[in-house]
Formats: C-alpha cells, sequence, structure tokens
C-alpha cells in the first residue's frame, strides 16, 4: 500500500485504509526514529502526532491519530519523493480543488491539489520568479477517501504551515 508512496508514484493511491494503526504505518515504512507523542489540534479535533523519521527518502513523516484513539487518520510527508510533478498531476487528472496559501515557502509559492476522493493531496510549489528552480513537489497528506465538504472540515489546514526544516 506505501511502496508506491515510497517510490514516488501517487497515480494509484486510493486512500488511506481504515483501521490503520499506528504499528501497522511503522511495520511499512521502517523508521529509524519514533519521536514520542506530541499533542497537536487541526480544525476541530485534537491529535496525537507521532513523527517517524526514515534513513531514506522520503524521511519525515507524521502519523496523525484522533487524541485517545489507536488508529492513524492522517499521514503528512515533508520533502516527498516524486521524479516528474508534471506528469504526476498529468496522470492524476484534474483535482477537486485547488487551494492557495495553505502551506508557505520562501522559495515556492505554493499549491494544494487535493483529490478528496482519493485520500490525497499534494502541495506543489511554483518557484518564485527570481529563483531558476523548477516546479517541486514539496508535502504529501495521506487520508482515507472522503468528500470535499469533510477535507475543507476536518483534513485540511485551518491556518498556514511551514515545512519543517530540520533533518
Amino acid at each position: 500500500m506505501f511502496e508506491e508512496i515510497l517510490q514516488g508514484r501517487y497515480e494509484q493511491w486510493n486512500g488511506l485504509p481504515t483501521q490503520l494503526t499506528l504499528e501497522d504505518l511503522s511495520r511499512r515504512l521502517a523508521p529509524a526514529d519514533l519521536h514520542p507523542p506530541q499533542p497537536r489540534d487541526r480544525i476541530a479535533t485534537r491529535y496525537s502526532v507521532i513523527q517517524f523519521e526514515r534513513r531514506s527518502a522520503p524521511r519525515l513523516w507524521e502519523a496523525w491519530l484522533p487524541f485517545a484513539s489507536q488508529e492513524v487518520a492522517i499521514v503528512e510527508i515533508e520533502d516527498p519523493v516524486c521524479s516528474d510533478i508534471e506528469a504526476t498531476l498529468a496522470a492524476m487528472g484534474k483535482p477537486e480543488i485547488i487551494l492557495e496559501n495553505q502551506r508557505l515557502s520562501a522559495d515556492y509559492i505554493v499549491r494544494e491539489f487535493v483529490f478528496p476522493q482519493r485520500g490525497i493531496n499534494l502541495s506543489v510549489g511554483d518557484p518564485l520568479p527570481s529563483l531558476s528552480q523548477r516546479r517541486s513537489l514539496l508535502h504529501v497528506r495521506l487520508f482515507p477517501p472522503s468528500t470535499l465538504q469533510r477535507y475543507v472540515t476536518d483534513v485540511g489546514e485551518p491556518n498556514p504551515t511551514m515545512p519543517h526544516t530540520h533533518i
């Protein structure tokens, strides 16, 4: 299930499975380090967030479990693998919505390509005009298939976030 994500192939993703436990996710990702849970809020829900660090890319993952739950509701991936974002977006087809100003970056204008029925959101960075970089995939959010309404009210970002810069 996560093999495609680890390899940067997002086109076939069909949503985070329900009843995915932290142990299941850890087995699939084989992290080098597993950090203690940190309480965090997302929209109207309190979560316990566990950060995974892997030795190979993509290195930084977060598992979001609703407080007092044993099931992973959201998985966040920083600096995901993607060899060709243009081909990936073309293969995925038209997103249900493209959101702006959800994530911030010093080097990119970030747009969220949201595919709620497939349980995936791709944060794509368009380089600032002053930089000679290419368009890039900056972040991936995985979640169970949902409606756009549920994505906006339960899964998405209530405030713009900055990418993690450590590691």
